[in-house]
């Protein structure tokens, strides 16, 4: 029992890891333009608003705690829910202690653009979704812990027998579907369908 939330604990270390190398190459600051450019939102100093950081901050959370649960076999909600938490306490910690780092050279003015260029005072304030840095760290955390639960939770709900049955007939209705399309396009009516083809493609030229 205690192995699989060793590995689950792993498995956070590792997303925070990951979460620190893309802080530090201003990845997550890419997510949240890229983000806010399809939501229509404007750019602040050519960063995106908080909220997209939260967003990928979520994101990466989600993933972490969907990928503790699902290697950890769990056959329960429950325990789906604890490897998910369990890899979110040790993301969070990580992404706790590293914002602190950032908010270290936020509260001294310590410009460190001159060794990595994406470290701006103005991207660290963003990255603590622009809260007071002890306020951020925590809240960063915070999401981190709450994402990887919420991951580990909904692998649990779609490993329950009920939703895995219905997935299935979905999962087999567009099966039949598609093999009746192809048998449609490939029968009696190829034709029609190759003929309906080149009038649309007409009609859009």
């Amino acid at each position: 029992m205690k192995k699989p939330f060793l590995q689950s604990l792993r498995v956070g270390f590792i997303f925070g890891i990951v979460h620190i190398f893309l802080v530090l190459i201003g990845f997550n600051s890419l997510v949240g333009t890229l983000l806010a450019r399809i939501s229509g939102a404007p750019l602040v100093h050519s960063l995106p608003p908080a909220r997209f950081m939260v967003v990928y901050a979520l994101l990466l959370a989600l993933w972490a705690g969907f990928g503790a649960a699902r290697q950890a076999r769990a056959k329960t909600l429950g325990g789906s829910l604890a490897h998910g938490a369990a890899a979110g306490l040790a993301s969070a910690a990580l992404a706790f202690a590293f914002s602190l780092g950032l908010s270290w050279f936020l509260i001294h003015r310590v410009d460190f653009r001159q060794y990595l260029s994406v470290l701006s005072f103005d991207f660290i304030r963003v990255t603590l979704f622009n809260l007071a840095p002890l306020n951020g760290a925590l809240a960063v955390a915070g999401v981190f812990l709450a994402g990887a639960t919420l991951g580990g939770l909904l692998t649990g709900v779609f490993n329950l027998a009920l939703v895995r049955s219905g997935l299935q007939q979905v999962k087999g209705f567009l099966a039949a579907l598609q093999q009746k399309f192809n048998s449609l396009t490939h029968g009696k009516y190829r034709l029609v369908f190759l003929i309906l083809g080149l009038v649309l493609l007409a009609a859009a030229v």
